[in-house]
C-alpha cells in the first residue's frame, strides 16, 4: 500500500479587525500538498464577535492521495469608535444638582460623566466617556451654571414709615 502524501493548512488573518456588532470572519485558509494541491478550506471561528482575541481554524479532511491536516490563526477585535455629544451646557441656577445632557451614537451606550452634577453657580470642566468594552469615545466641554438673579430692591413706601433709614435725615421718621 502506498502512504498518502502530507497536506498543510495555512490560515491567514489580519492582525486586527474593528468591532462591528456581529461575527467577524476576516480570515482565509488554503490547503497545500504534493501534486499541486492548492485549494481554499472553510474557516471556523471562536470568540469572533466582541472585543478581544478571536481564534480561526480550518481542517482539511484529506483525500485519496493526501492525509488530513489542521491549521489555525487569530486576530484581535478592537473597539469601535462611538460619537459622544454633550448638550445643555449652560443652565440657570436652581439650587438643585444639575448636569449636561449626554448622547451617544450608537444610542444608549453606558458612559461615565466627570465634573458634574454641580449645584453652585460657576463654570466646570466636564467629560463624558463611553463605558462599554466594545466602544471607545468621549467628549469634553465646559458646563456653566448661571448665577441666580439678584433679589428685587425693597419697595418704596410713602410717609417714610418703611424702616429704610432714608438718606434725607430730616425726613427720616425711622430713627
Amino acid at each position: 500500500s502506498i502512504a498518502r502524501a502530507a497536506s498543510s493548512v495555512t490560515v491567514s488573518c489580519p492582525a486586527s479587525a474593528t468591532y462591528a456588532g456581529l461575527a467577524l470572519e476576516p480570515c482565509t485558509a488554503v490547503v497545500t500538498g504534493a501534486g499541486g494541491v492548492n485549494s481554499p478550506v472553510a474557516v471556523s471561528y471562536l470568540s469572533n464577535i466582541n472585543v478581544g482575541a478571536a481564534v480561526a481554524s480550518a481542517t482539511y479532511a484529506g483525500d485519496a492521495s493526501h492525509s488530513g491536516s489542521t491549521g489555525s490563526g487569530g486576530f484581535v477585535i478592537t473597539p469601535a469608535t462611538a460619537t459622544v455629544t454633550l448638550s445643555n451646557l449652560t443652565q440657570a441656577f436652581t439650587g438643585a444638582s444639575l448636569a449636561p445632557g449626554v448622547t451617544t451614537s450608537p444610542a444608549k451606550l453606558a458612559f461615565v460623566l466627570t465634573g458634574a452634577p454641580q449645584a453652585a453657580a460657576g463654570s466646570y470642566p466636564v467629560t463624558a466617556t463611553v463605558n462599554d468594552p466594545n466602544y471607545v469615545g468621549s467628549a469634553s466641554g465646559t458646563f456653566v451654571i448661571t448665577a441666580p438673579p439678584p433679589p428685587p430692591p425693597p419697595p418704596v413706601v410713602d410717609n417714610d414709615n418703611d424702616n429704610d433709614h432714608d438718606k434725607n435725615k430730616k425726613d427720616d421718621k425711622d430713627k
